[in-house]
């Protein structure tokens, strides 16, 4: 977990990360303009990185939980939550399970439901069968197929210090997650999130199309959209660009809450 204290006053931000990475890998590029207005809290989801190792099946649900359990401990009320990605949908459903504690909402590279409506049926009623298959099968199995992840992420050019980073993650975790997230809608309640909220929308996005998040924008009742120029990965490959979208996205939300 990273905590940077921010100045005196301003209201907290949690950052969440995406999918197989951590929060450094995520967030390190931000770090340096969030803390300049906020105190800043970024930790790693379960079975990520450093993050908490559990018996239990992955659910967004538990990270959720897990990110209002940390506000918890460094004694911090409210807080706006900042999502990535994963890290999205987990700051939704902090909003939705905690509406006490959420100030705020940052969403960015994020939807309220991941990929085609068909797909994610068919995702939903495989997922448990493949899970449970996966626990009570061959230990190696899940880590040959978190092997043939990281493969395609290094052919995409991963290397060094950012390949250690998502080689830290719980493989069974990982690949529970993204099940998890294939299977995640919020869309039967987004629209009752009744906090600031603003989207960075990456515009070159093939992961999570421009057009998912921009209907993510428009479900939620007090969005502001910003447009970042790049794809999915910019957060960490393109972090001059993604910078000024996304501090504008934070600052417009921390002072409406604060009003």
């Amino acid at each position: 977990m990273r905590e940077l204290p921010g100045p005196v006053g301003s209201l907290p931000v949690i950052l969440l990360h995406g999918w197989t990475v951590t929060a450094d890998l995520n967030w390190v590029g931000c770090y340096r303009s969030v803390s300049e207005h906020h105190q800043m809290v970024a930790l790693d989801h379960r079975g990520h990185g450093r993050g908490i190792r559990s018996p239990r099946r992955f659910r967004l649900s538990d990270c959720a939980d897990d990110a209002v359990a940390v506000a918890d401990a460094l004694g911090i009320d409210q807080f706006v939550a900042v999502g990535y990605s994963m890290g999205g949908a987990i700051a939704q459903l902090c909003a939705y399970r905690h509406p006490e504690r959420v100030a705020g909402l940052v969403l960015s590279a994020t939807a309220a439901e991941f990929g085609p409506r068909r797909h994610r049926k068919l995702v939903r009623a495989a997922a448990p069968a493949a899970v449970h298959a996966m626990r009570i099968g061959r230990s190696e199995a899940p880590q040959r197929l978190f092997d043939n992840l990281l493969a395609s992420r290094t052919s995409g050019g991963l290397q060094g210090w950012p390949l250690a980073e998502v080689e830290l993650a719980d493989p069974q975790a990982v690949l529970e997650a993204g099940s998890a997230l294939m299977r995640f809608s919020s869309r039967s309640w987004i629209g009752d999130l009744d906090v600031p909220s603003a989207v960075v929308i990456t515009n070159e996005d093939v992961t999570v199309s421009p057009r998912l998040q921009t209907r993510l924008a428009e479900s939620l009742a007090h969005a502001t959209v910003h447009h970042a120029k790049g794809d999915h990965a910019m957060v960490v490959t393109d972090i001059a660009r993604y910078v000024p979208p996304f501090v504008d996205a934070l600052g417009s939300v921390s002072e409406r809450a604060l009003q």
